[in-house]
């Protein structure tokens, strides 16, 4: 039945692909009975194939956009949910159809269904760049003839290439929105999980009086922004910002908030250092670094006391390699490093070595402040195997040796 209907002329196809769109949201949303689920993913494996075995013909596939949205919708829903669907193929099979044949006659796809259609490759995570470039010149034409998009309708679009780190593909959208204001209308209306999206967007097309009107407007609706969504902001700020007072203060709110959230959860390392940089920026960096260094989810994440040397050394070597040019005093955290170092070092065969890279990490005034620490590193080195004079090694450890006896000096 589905090779009658996947046919190009076949006129059932869109009353296929929306059985199909129903079914996705019956495996997605309802309770089924364990048989009938297994039928219908059966099904959509059958679906999969014949997806995938079309688009080595694009040109005799069907190329109805209202069935092509539904169809790929209903395979990235069941791709999402059911890990055993192996969707991605069938995907890319559909984009194939769409880019080399049925989106040909841009003016047939409106607007919701170029956004559906991204947002159906941004729920299965399958990044397409050939498609969103399609997408884009499909949306370009439409911006072109005065066909107004929603902002719901934009929205979706731009997140779906955001997503999927394909917001590049859609410049020349952008560029076109910019020109007849349908950027400025999406920044007045922006809700707070759009800030991130539209801060990339307007720094991608260098459009610095709306970028000035975002930070102004809506800086308070950073509050509602994710870790995630901060860290973005940070991440792309713009090298241009010297002397606007909005966008300072933007980016002093981004900083507090992200450091807010960092204390109930721990940012991941790549986080952790676009944070700790815009952080030391900021014109409280010392205050701001001292309370992002005390997070107590950030040290909750440090490896657990009763883990292997190399691990334990690793994870603090991590964290405190972020902050090691920050020029702060991170007492809390340096004391939870303690705490899980020497039970990690007095359990290990550890070489000479191996103890150094480890206590290295710690500064010379951070020693000092820890005698029993400098006491039992001192002590290790005695009792341990020391590498051989002149190596790489034994400079390591010969630093280590000098760095003890400066912080018991102090």
């Amino acid at each position: 039945a589905e090779q009658a209907a996947l046919s190009a002329d076949g006129s059932s196809f869109r009353p296929f692909a929306q059985m199909c769109a129903w079914l996705a949201h019956l495996v997605v949303t309802a309770s089924l009975p364990q048989e009938v689920r297994n039928e219908v993913l059966q099904a959509f494996k059958k679906l999969a194939s014949a997806c995938e075995e079309l688009a080595k013909s694009p040109d005799t596939a069907p190329c109805d956009p209202e069935g092509l949205c539904r169809l790929a919708m209903a395979v990235a829903l069941v791709a999402r949910d059911e890990r055993s669907f192996q969707g991605n193929d069938a995907l890319k099979g559909l984009a194939r159809i769409c880019v080399q044949h049925a989106m040909d006659e841009a003016f047939q796809w409106l607007p919701q269904q170029l956004a559906v259609l991204a947002s159906a490759y941004a729920a299965a995570e399958v990044p397409h760049e050939g498609l969103f470039r399609k997408i884009c010149v499909a949306a370009e034409r439409h911006t072109a003839l005065g066909n107004e998009w929603s902002t719901e309708q934009l929205l979706k679009l731009l997140h779906s290439a955001l997503q999927l780190g394909l917001l590049g593909t859609l410049e020349r959208l952008l560029r076109a929105l910019q020109a007849d204001r349908g950027l400025q209308r999406c920044v007045r209306e922006a809700g707070s999980r759009d800030l991130p999206l539209l801060f990339s967007a307007l720094v991608l097309v260098d459009d610095r009086a709306l970028l000035e009107e975002l930070t102004k407007s809506q800086k308070e609706k950073l509050h509602g922004v994710s870790m995630h969504g901060l860290i973005s902001i940070l991440k792309d700020w713009p090298s241009h910002d010297k002397g606007i007072a909005s966008l300072a203060s933007f980016k002093a709110a981004a900083v507090r908030e992200s450091i807010a959230l960092a204390s109930r959860k721990a940012p991941t390392l790549v986080e952790l250092q676009v944070l700790v940089d815009a952080a030391a920026q900021d014109a409280k960096a010392l205050s701001r670094l001292t309370e992002l260094a005390s997070s107590p989810a950030l040290i909750g994440s440090l490896p657990p006391a009763d883990a292997p040397l190399q691990e334990v050394s690793s994870g603090i070597s991590d964290v405190l390699g972020l902050f090691s040019g920050a020029g702060i005093e991170m007492p809390r955290l340096e004391a939870a490093c303690v705490a899980r170092l020497l039970p990690a070092i007095d359990r290990s065969s550890a070489d000479g070595r191996d103890i150094s890279q480890a206590a290295l990490l710690f500064h010379e005034t951070s020693l000092a402040a820890m005698p029993t620490m400098v006491e039992a590193l001192a002590e290790r080195l005695t009792k341990v195997r020391l590498p051989r004079s002149g190596s790489a090694e034994a400079s390591e450890v010969r630093k280590l040796c000098e760095r003890l006896v400066h912080s018991v000096a102090k």
